[in-house]
């Protein structure tokens, strides 16, 4: 401090600021921590007002062993009422004023109505309260309720003590909004039983170097190395804006970086709020998966009693199966995913002994995935399907059916939030209770092209029409061709026979010559 050749910016609370606080909320005299505290507050080099911007970080004399040795930063805030800005350091703010004489100083600049005490090398801001440094990730994320569903994600799994302290580290933190959008595979990551993939998705969102704000905004194109040693790349539009793109998932499937908290500082790095879930290439979300989150597992039992386990796991029909002879290849499948408690009231003792039933109930609950292209460029790519517009699809059942589609619709058209219903397609003459069910949630397969899961809270039981309804119309239409065909031709005989009875006159002895003339 004594030491006037080197040039330092100096952010010093007032006497009567600290006599305030009281002993209690400061550090122990002569510990490291109050050590820490006192150089968070020294700036190597002279930081007057017309250098410092809105939003930029600006080194301290702290050396932070989380860094590895590098120096801790400090957030810089500019803001303007009228004509004069105001100053922040780390949120506290410059105490302004008129200048008055300090006698100990050789000179005072005043700047834009904040002290700027300036002597020799050193420049002395006043500030309204004692600066803290940085906490440790998790505690320094905790604040904001944004962040509770991944917060809540860590300490359930067994990597709070690793995130913490590993050194050098931008922790990557999505939104709550992003983990809802993710529907089914959200819940599939936060059951006691898929930890692996829990820690594999955490890891996935730490990048093993310091990256700040405006490094990445303002940066090149680049990958980052993660914790769980796959890389996630930055990738700029044309309109300017900046997302992270994991290493798996899915097309679109991506996080916004800038439009929420950035640059909020831990004693190993930053952390940045980002709009998207980053799924690594490492991590397998199967249907099978998803089923069991959609507590589904009534339905995926009866699709592997069927024979059509390879829809659970994303593979091709076994070879000489029906359905591999059918031209049926591998690829992306939705299954609309009835609750265990839809089944309630079946009887599945004899569902269970009637394999031809079972298989038309589940292939009436199989969608071939449609494009990744029509997907992608929905409003919502972590949907399996497009659900807008009345969407139509054909079922596995669709072959051997004329009622083995499905159509999606809104509840209510002037009120979304009411969601989807799904139904077969032109089933009627029933009471409606097996052939429409209401949309509960959705989650997106990694395998395959698209396809997923569409939890339904009701059993599509394949649509069979009573006979008049299945008969009827074509025997009123063929009845009313065959009165409209006899009606045309008993027409056609009136007028001729009404042509035959007309008289017909001639003068008595006949016409002649004259006449005739």
């Amino acid at each position: 401090m004594n030491n006037t050749d080197s040039p330092y910016t100096i952010l010093a609370p007032r006497d009567d600021v600290i006599t305030l606080m009281g002993d209690g909320k400061l550090p122990e005299p002569g510990s490291t921590e109050l050590a820490r505290l006192l150089k968070y507050h020294f700036l190597p080099g002279q930081w007057n007002p017309k250098k410092l911007k809105d939003g930029m970080l600006v080194q301290t004399a702290l050396e932070e062993s989380g860094l590895n040795g590098g120096k801790q930063v400090l957030g810089i805030g500019v803001t303007s009422k009228g004509e004069d800005p105001e100053l922040t350091f780390g949120g506290a703010g410059v105490i302004g004023g008129k200048p008055r004489k300090l006698c100990f100083f050789e000179s005072i600049h005043h700047t834009y109505d904040v002290f700027a005490v300036e002597f020799n090398n050193t420049i002395i801001y006043l500030i309204t309260r004692p600066l803290t440094p940085p906490q440790d990730a998790l505690a320094a994320a905790l604040p904001s309720l944004q962040f509770s569903v991944f917060l809540a994600a860590v300490f359930s799994s067994s990597l709070s003590n690793k995130l913490g302290t590993a050194k050098s580290t931008t922790l990557l933190i999505p939104r709550n909004t992003a983990f809802e959008q993710l529907g089914l595979v959200t819940t599939h990551l936060l059951l006691s039983s898929s930890k692996p993939d829990l820690e594999k998705v955490i890891q996935h969102h730490v990048v093993t170097e310091v990256a700040y704000a405006d490094q990445i905004l303002n940066g090149s194109r680049k990958a980052y190395p993660t914790l769980e040693d796959s890389d996630i790349q930055v990738d700029r539009l044309a309109n300017g804006s900046v997302f992270f793109e994991p290493s798996g998932g899915w097309d679109g499937l991506r996080g916004q970086i800038g439009s929420g908290q950035t640059n909020i500082l831990t004693r190993t790095g930053v952390i940045h709020e980002i709009s998207g879930v980053m799924l690594p290439r490492t991590l397998e979300i199967t249907i099978e998966k998803l089923a069991n989150a959609a507590k589904g597992s009534t339905m995926a039992s009866l699709a592997v009693k069927a024979g059509m386990g390879w829809v659970l796991n994303g593979t091709a029909p076994p070879a000489g199966s029906e359905w591999a002879d059918a031209g049926i290849k591998g690829g992306g499948w939705t299954l609309l995913c009835p609750t265990d408690a839809s089944f309630k009231g079946v009887n599945m003792t004899l569902l269970w002994s009637d394999v031809p039933a079972m298989r038309k109930l589940v292939e009436q609950h199989l969608i071939p995935a449609p494009s990744a292209g029509d997907i992608a460029k929905s409003e919502d790519p972590n949907r399996p399907l497009l659900f807008d517009g009345k969407a139509t699809y054909s079922t596995l059942l669709s072959k051997s059916s004329l009622y083995g589609d499905v159509v999606f619709r809104l509840k209510n058209e002037k009120n979304l939030a009411q969601g989807y219903i799904v139904g077969i397609k032109d089933a009627r003459g029933t009471n409606k209770e097996n052939d429409w069910a209401n949309v509960v949630s959705w989650g997106r397969s990694t395998q395959g092209s698209t396809g997923g899961v569409v939890q339904i809270d009701r059993l599509l039981l394949p649509y069979e029409p009573a006979w008049w309804i299945e008969y009827g119309p074509p025997v009123m239409v063929g009845v009313l061709g065959v009165g409209l065909i006899g009606a045309f031709f008993w027409g056609l005989r009136w007028l001729w026979r009404r042509d035959n009875a007309e008289a017909t006159y001639e003068p008595v002895g006949g016409f002649d010559r004259e006449d005739d003339d």
